[in-house]
């Protein structure tokens, strides 16, 4: 019996060593010498460089940040400004060829960051600058029911058969937009208060886009598409909501585009899904 009680007395002795010696103790501070490995995450920290700003200060982020973590981008809280130029967010690149980001987006972080402001000259001389000035000024609309992004690309026709030059799509967040629809957290009155924030936003968008290229024929508005199984190019969707144009078709001329004409903002309805209940 004795012999029994002293072999259980020394495998809980051996176990109490194992555990001592062989697993991290949170309430024992172990010193690490040279060689040994620091388990303590390394974290990272995101400077805002003005990047050439003439007034205003960058944003100041004192946190840090470990590997791959998430990061909201700050906005341009200093009121950061360049004569000639309009600010339109921050990116990667001191020459504005890296990653964009405008505030909230999220940034995941992988060394030491520094984002610099983004400065585009005030006068739109084509397409992707028209981009990059829908996106600085319009890419962020504060609704009733919480805050949505949206997101500027644009088709180029290049063709007799179609009677535009542009065509602007404002790319818009998917769930947002379903909720909106068919969530029973969201009241039809809300449904109807949310739409017409949404639809006055698309009308500053357009009349924004018009007056920098006067002289194009343009057509625009919310905008998804793709394909439910995209590895075999099955069941294509696509869906519009309040579209708009500025030009007209009339009868005189030898293709669609030239029978086309410029006028100015107006609605296009009949290409759109319905957003209201």
């Amino acid at each position: 019996m004795k012999k029994y009680i002293l072999i259980f007395y020394i495998i809980l002795f051996l176990l109490f060593i194992s555990i001592l010696f062989g697993c991290d103790n949170p309430a024992i501070n172990w010193p690490v010498y040279s060689g040994q490995e620091d388990n303590t995450p390394t974290k990272y920290t995101i400077t805002y460089d003005a990047n050439g700003a003439t007034s205003g200060t960058v944003p100041m982020d004192n946190q840090s940040y470990e590997y791959l973590k998430f990061v909201n981008i700050l906005g341009n809280t200093g009121n950061l400004a360049r004569t000639g130029y309009y600010f339109a967010g921050w990116n990667t690149k001191s020459d504005g060829t890296g990653e964009s980001y405008i505030v909230d987006d999220r940034y995941i972080i992988t060394s030491n960051t520094t984002l610099y402001a983004e400065w585009v000259s005030n006068n739109v001389a084509d397409a992707p600058s028209l981009m990059k000035y829908l996106k600085a000024n319009f890419g962020i609309l504060q609704t009733s029911i919480g805050q949505t992004k949206f997101k500027f690309d644009y088709y180029e026709n290049t063709t007799i058969t179609s009677p535009y030059d542009y065509w602007i799509k404002v790319g818009y967040d998917f769930d947002f937009f379903y909720d909106l629809q068919y969530s029973n957290r969201i009241s039809t009155e809300m449904n109807h208060t949310v739409c017409q924030e949404l639809k006055d936003h698309q009308e500053r968008i357009a009349r924004a886009a018009i007056d920098k290229m006067p002289n194009k024929k343009m057509k625009g508005g919310y905008f998804t598409s793709g394909w439910l199984y995209p590895y075999i190019y099955e069941g294509y969707y696509s869906y519009s909501y309040y579209s708009w144009k500025n030009y007209t078709i009339g009868n005189i001329g030898s293709s669609e585009y030239d029978k086309s004409k410029i006028t100015g903002f107006e609605w296009d309805p009949l290409i759109d899904d319905h957003l209201e209940r």
